[in-house]
Order: C-alpha cells, then structure tokens, then sequence
C-alpha cells in the first residue's frame, strides 16, 4: 500500500535535512496519553538525548520544535550593575514589571 494524504488523514509535517537541502518527512503516533516518540532522526538534528527540554512554537497550523539548551551550555551573561545581589526572582519581577510598562504581555 503506497503512503498518501489519503491513507494518512492528517498532514505530517517535515524536517529538513540541512545536510542535503531537502525535506524528510517523518511520523509518530500519538498514545492514549497524548505522548509521542521524538523520531530519532529529529532528536539527532535537534541535539536532544534523555531529560533535554523542546519548545513548540506554534503558527497557525504549523508547529516548530526547538530544543531548549540548559543554562549549563549558554554562555556567560554580564549582570548590569543595578541587578547585581537581586534574586532572579527580584530580576523577574523587574522584567515583568518592564514589559507592563511598555504593553508587552504573556509570559508571566
């Protein structure tokens, strides 16, 4: 049985392939817990192994899955002078505090 849209009833999204310039199609079933497996070849371009974090970005019906590096592998940042001995908690706040301010919203 050949593979189409019109066995398949949903659209299955892509991943490129960097390496060759072409989209690769892949699938993963959704369990009775709405849990997926994350194809192998999608971890392995993601960089992601056991207890990594993915962000789903979601745009109309378009979902992008980034990985979220942990705050072992960034770089380091240079704290300002006035937020130097606050908590990030306190730094939080202050960002939040800021975005109110400007009108900017979500992600309290």
């Amino acid at each position: 049985m050949d593979i189409t849209a019109e066995v398949i009833p949903y659209k299955s999204g892509s991943v490129r392939n960097m390496a060759k310039k072409r989209s690769v199609g892949l699938l993963a079933r959704i369990t009775s817990k709405g849990q997926i497996t994350v194809p192998k070849a999608v971890r392995e371009r993601l960089g992601a192994t056991e207890g990594d974090t993915l962000f789903f970005s979601i745009c109309g019906d378009e979902v992008t899955v980034h990985r979220i590096q942990p705050i072992e592998e960034l770089p380091p940042v240079e704290v300002p002078p006035e937020l130097r001995g606050l908590s990030i908690e306190e730094i939080r706040e202050r960002a939040v505090e800021n975005d109110r301010t400007r009108g900017v919203e979500g992600w309290e």
